[in-house]
């Protein structure tokens, strides 16, 4: 069960002043991720029995909750105990993995799944185990907030009938929004809007039937953003209207080749920068559009 937390409150447990902190050991600890950094050991002076021995050792935050939304959505739902003021909270979630992406396992999708077995046994397989375990976490950090009354929904159709509801979670009032939820200071339910890789293919489909059959304002933009990257957008008057199948199992393989941000291949950026269009355009206006609409009928019938 999450407490009510800050970002300070685990320093304070261990009687260290976070002034004290220098930013580097704090952006070290925020980067300790395993196999790659070891974790940051600040002295502990506290007398709490959740903190054992004479070291705290702080690790990237990441391992505990990844998106950050547990963390967000909980400190918010605190402050809305001691708030008297009327609000909506949106929270849009970016996700740029390829876990669970396309149709195949990532390793189908990067040509590794013959070899993977033997190859890359120690920093390889380790990382992968531990990056399952924080999805698979993750997982369940999403339905235990939408237990508490947040709306984590892909499906836009969906909104007109969930935002506006009452909730009765089954979880601890100390994290439900019920309160604010049924005493009207919050006027919807917390949406969270999530713009990951793994939705491409849905937000390519809801542009391909916009743009296909008419000159939208924006088709040129996003003719030119396929051409940049090298892959077929479906869209010109020449192709068969027969879907943007083949263009998104492209686009799809493109994605899982990229290895790092830190170090991109050439053609990589066009590629991101074309699927960033995607998702904004395809996901997030619609999204944003629907939610602004439901919540000016809201704010307008209190």
């Amino acid at each position: 069960m999450p407490h009510e937390i800050t970002s300070e409150n685990d320093l304070v447990y261990s009687k260290v002043d976070p002034i004290s902190v220098r930013i580097a050991d704090a952006v070290y600890a925020s980067s300790a991720f395993p196999f790659v950094y070891p974790n940051l050991a600040i002295n502990h002076f506290g007398t709490k029995v959740a903190f054992k021995g004479q070291n705290v050792f702080l690790a990237d935050g990441g391992l505990a909750d990844n998106s950050g939304l547990l963390t967000l959505l909980t400190q918010m739902r605190s402050e809305f105990e001691h708030s008297t003021i009327t609000r909506l909270v949106l929270g849009i979630y970016i996700d740029s993995s390829i876990e669970s992406f396309g149709s195949g396992t990532i390793f189908q999708m990067q040509g590794t799944e013959k070899g993977y077995a033997w190859r890359d046994t120690y920093l390889g397989h380790g990382r992968a185990s531990v990056e399952a375990a924080i999805d698979h976490h993750e997982e369940a950090v999403f339905k235990f907030l939408e237990a508490t009354g947040v709306v984590i929904d892909d499906l836009i159709l969906n909104y007109e009938s969930r935002l506006p509801a009452p909730t009765h979670s089954q979880i601890d009032s100390r994290t439900s929004w019920d309160k604010s939820i049924n005493s009207k200071k919050l006027l919807l339910r917390p949406l969270v809007i999530g713009l990951r890789l793994r939705d491409i293919t849905a937000a390519y489909y809801g542009l391909w039937s916009r743009f296909k059959l008419e000159d939208h304002a924006e088709k040129l933009k996003l003719i030119q953003l396929f051409d940049a990257a090298y892959i077929p957008s479906g869209l010109l008057p020449e192709d068969p209207d027969t879907g943007p199948a083949k263009t998104n199992a492209v686009l799809e393989r493109r994605l899982s080749e990229i290895k790092t941000d830190f170090a991109l291949e050439g053609g990589d950026r066009e590629v991101l920068d074309l699927a960033a269009y995607i998702l904004v355009h395809g996901k997030l206006e619609p999204a944003l559009r629907r939610w602004s609409e439901i919540a000016i009928n809201r704010l307008n019938a209190k």
